[in-house]
């Protein structure tokens, strides 16, 4: 299958059991001209019934499911599967998760607070033969543990979706305090947008969804 541009167009099978966090990576990775999302799953265990409906040049696997080992279904797929790229990526810095990727002989292992460009080039890398694996000693860069009390105090509810000025009224704060509040968020996690902080901070259960807010931390 080819592109616009007469690139081949890759086609990718995204597994996540944070449906909010699968969304986000299915509607990123599909708006690139080179990929197109082909199914969505939040079981890993669901892959090879999937690979047989929707084959896929790529799988991008969640290290753990709720119900299933993205680790163990991918050593699958590579046994069955040899042309097919995995890149399995997760938010636990665990040794023995890099360990049993490289065991899997998965294509890449990445961390989820990953910026979207640089997932997008990492598939891009994996899709071409490339592999990539982080230092044995490295971690996801940061954690809940880096924010003090107040600051996952604002984190929680911008997740449950209060915008700024009502945020400010609960913890009786000024609405520059809390900006303030939200901007060291961003300093301290990396990400440039409260929206992505709040997707991980959900993603990695440092936070609860709330769904009764219409709509969750996207009015800062």
């Amino acid at each position: 299958m080819r592109g616009s541009g007469g690139n081949t167009v890759k086609r990718i099978t995204i597994v996540e059991d944070q449906t909010i966090l699968l969304d986000s990576l299915a509607s990123a990775i599909d708006s690139e001209a080179d990929f197109m999302v082909v199914d969505k799953l939040t079981n890993a265990a669901d892959i090879h019934r999937s690979l047989r409906l929707h084959p896929a040049d790529l799988v991008l696997m969640d290290v753990v499911t709720e119900n299933s080992s993205g680790l163990k279904e991918s050593a699958k797929l590579k046994a069955e599967h040899p042309n097919l790229k995995v890149v399995v990526f997760t938010a636990m810095p665990d040794a023995s998760f890099l360990k049993e990727a490289k065991a899997a002989k998965v294509d890449a292992f990445t961390y989820k607070n990953i910026s979207t460009s640089d997932l997008l080039s990492l598939l891009r890398a994996s899709a071409e033969g490339e592999s990539h694996f982080p230092d044995s000693l490295s971690s996801p860069g940061f954690g809940a543990n880096q924010f003090n009390e107040r600051e996952m105090q604002v984190l929680r509810l911008v997740c449950a979706g209060y915008p700024r000025k009502e945020i400010a009224k609960k913890m009786f704060l000024s609405e520059n305090t809390i900006k303030s509040y939200i901007s060291q968020l961003l300093t301290k996690s990396g990400y440039t947008s409260v929206a992505r902080l709040a997707l991980w901070a959900v993603s990695n259960g440092y936070v609860a969804f709330q769904e009764n807010r219409s709509n969750p931390h996207c009015n800062q």
